[in-house]
C-alpha cells in the first residue's frame, strides 16, 4: 500500500480509464456493480496528490457519487478532462473548490442525463481565473455568457453548440485579444438560423448574425489556429475579408463553408504569407485552387472532396513551398499521377495521403521510388481506396530501400488488388533491413481493412509488419 501511494505521490496525472477493464467489443464495463466503488478507490487513493484528472474519452457514466468523490479528495486539480463522458450529476461541487484554480477544462462533446445539471456549469464562466485552454464542444446550455470569461483564455472550442448569438461572439472577440486558438467546426446552431432569418427579412436578427462577429474578428491579433465550419451563408451574405487581417495565423481550416470562394480565398492568402498549416474540405463554391500558390511557408495542406483541385495547383504549391511536409488530397478527383511527381520531387514530405483519389495509380509509387529529392522521405502513405493501386505498386516499394527505411505507416484499405503476396513482398524488404541494421529498426503498420489480404499471414509477416483488418 505504501509503495502504491507512493506511485500516485509521484504522478500528477490521473486517469481512470486506465483502472478499468474493457473488452474488444463494448466500453468499458461500467454497469458492473463494482465500476462505482472501484473509481471511489482510485480516486481517493490518487486524488490528493494529481493536479489534472481524465477519464480517457470512453464515454464512461459519471455519477453524483463519483463526482462528489473527486470534489472531497482532488484538492489541487489544475487540469479537469470529462470530454466524451455521461455526467449523471451535478459538477458543482468540484466546480466550487476547483474553478479559480483551473487553466484547462474540457466538457468535449459531454453528454448530461439531465440538462439542468448542463445548464449550471453557465454560472462558472465569472468564476474562471487563470482558465487558459476551454473546451465546449456540442454544449447544448446558452453560451452568451462566454462574455464573462477571463482575458487569460488561450483557447477555446465551442463547435457544434446549440445556443450563441452573433452580438455574444462579437463582444467576446473584443474583449478576449489574447486568444491563440478558436474552434467553431460546425458553427454554433443558432448562427445558422440566423442565416434562415437572414434570407426570410433582409436582415440579420435583432441578437445579431455572423458578419457582425466575423467583423469583430480582427481583435484576435495573437490568434494563431483558427476552425470554421458548416457554415450556410454564400458568399453574399457574409464577408470573409476581415480574416485576412489575422496576421498572426498560422493554421486555418474551412469545412463545408459555401461561403468560401475564388475571390475569398484569393484576399485571404494574399495577406496570410505566415501561413503553416491550411485545410480546405468540402468546399463546393470553390471553383478555383489556384491561390494556394501564393503561400511561401506552407508545412501542410490538406484538401478534400473536391473536383477542383488539379495538377496545376499542386505544381504551385510544390514550388512555392520547399517546407511543406504533410500533403493530404483526400477524394481530390483531379488529382493524377503528374500532381504527385510534382510534390515528392521538390518538397521535403514526411506524410502523404491521397486517399479516394480515382486518378492515383501504380505509376505514383513508381514515382515516389524513382524521385530523386533526398529531403523526401514518407514515413505515412495513405492509398486507402484508391482502386488501381495493385500488389505491382507495393512491390516497387519493396524494392527501394530507400522508401522502405522511412516508411512506418501504410494504408491500402479497400484496395481489392492488394493481397496476400503484396504484403508478403513488403516484409521480406523489411526483414533484410532489420538484419543489416536491427538497432534502428521500426516494424511496419500496415492498414488492410477490405483489401485482397488475409488473416492468414498475420503471424508469417509479424516480426517486420503488423496488420491492421
Amino acid at each position: 500500500m505504501t509503495s502504491s501511494c507512493q506511485a500516485y505521490a509521484e504522478a500528477d496525472k490521473l486517469d481512470i480509464s486506465e483502472f478499468l477493464s474493457s473488452t474488444n467489443s463494448e466500453y468499458y464495463q461500467q454497469d458492473n456493480l463494482n465500476f462505482e466503488p472501484l473509481v471511489k478507490g482510485v480516486v481517493k487513493r490518487g486524488g490528493p496528490y494529481v493536479k489534472e484528472i481524465t477519464f480517457g474519452c470512453r464515454w464512461l457514466k459519471i455519477s453524483q457519487g463519483i463526482i462528489d468523490h473527486i470534489a472531497q479528495h482532488c484538492q489541487q486539480l489544475r487540469r479537469i478532462d470529462m470530454g466524451c463522458t455521461i455526467i449523471n450529476g451535478s459538477l458543482t461541487p468540484i466546480l466550487e473548490k476547483a474553478v479559480y484554480r483551473l487553466t484547462f477544462f474540457s466538457l468535449e462533446e459531454a453528454s448530461w442525463v439531465e440538462d439542468k445539471h448542463a445548464s449550471q456549469i453557465r454560472a462558472y464562466m465569472s468564476q474562471f481565473k487563470v482558465i487558459k485552454n476551454l473546451n465546449l464542444r456540442k454544449a447544448m446550455f446558452d453560451l452568451n455568457v462566454i462574455t464573462d470569461l477571463p482575458s487569460t483564455l488561450q483557447s477555446l472550442d465551442i463547435s457544434g453548440t446549440k445556443q450563441l448569438s452573433g452580438n455574444a461572439l462579437a463582444e467576446f472577440f473584443k474583449t478576449h485579444t489574447n486568444l491563440k486558438e478558436f474552434k467553431m467546426n460546425p458553427i454554433p446552431h443558432a448562427l445558422k438560423m440566423s442565416y434562415v432569418y437572414l434570407l426570410n427579412n433582409g436582415e440579420d436578427p435583432e441578437e445579431g448574425g455572423l458578419q457582425i462577429a466575423i467583423d469583430e474578428i480582427t481583435n484576435l491579433e495573437k490568434l494563431e489556429l483558427l476552425d470554421l465550419g458548416y457554415i450556410p451563408h454564400d458568399a453574399y451574405s457574409l464577408n470573409l475579408h476581415p480574416i485576412s487581417h489575422l496576421k498572426n495565423l498560422k493554421s486555418l481550416q474551412f469545412e463545408a463553408c459555401d461561403c468560401l470562394t475564388l475571390a475569398s480565398l484569393q484576399v485571404l492568402l494574399t495577406e496570410m504569407q505566415d501561413l503553416e498549416n491550411l485545410i480546405l474540405i468540402n468546399c463546393v463554391k470553390l471553383g478555383d485552387y489556384s491561390p494556394l500558390g501564393l503561400l511561401k511557408n506552407l508545412k501542410q495542406l490538406h484538401v478534400e472532396k473536391t473536383i477542383q483541385v488539379c495538377d496545376q495547383d499542386l505544381e504551385a504549391v510544390a514550388f512555392s513551398n520547399v517546407n511543406l511536409e504533410i500533403l493530404k488530397l483526400r477524394k481530390c478527383f483531379n488529382i493524377t499521377n503528374k500532381g504527385v511527381r510534382h510534390a515528392v520531387s521538390r518538397c521535403p514530405l514526411t506524410e502523404l495521403d491521397l486517399s479516394m483519389c480515382e486518378n492515383i495509380d501504380d505509376n505514383s509509387l513508381e514515382i515516389i521510388v524513382e524521385s530523386s529529392n533526398k529531403k523526401c522521405k514518407i514515413r505515412t502513405l495513405a492509398l486507402n481506396t484508391c482502386s488501381n493501386i495493385t500488389g505491382k505498386g507495393l512491390e516497387k516499394l519493396a524494392s527501394c530501400p530507400k522508401v522502405m527505411s522511412s516508411l512506418r505507416s501504410l494504408d491500402v484499405t479497400r484496395n481489392k488488388y492488394v493481397d496476400n503476396n503484396s504484403i508478403i513482398s513488403l516484409h521480406g524488404a523489411l526483414l533484410e533491413q532489420k538484419s543489416t541494421n536491427p538497432a534502428s529498426f521500426e516494424p511496419l503498420t500496415c492498414y488492410v481493412s477490405h483489401s485482397g489480404v488475409s488473416p492468414d499471414i498475420e503471424e508469417f509477416v509479424k516480426e517486420t509488419v503488423t496488420l491492421v483488418f
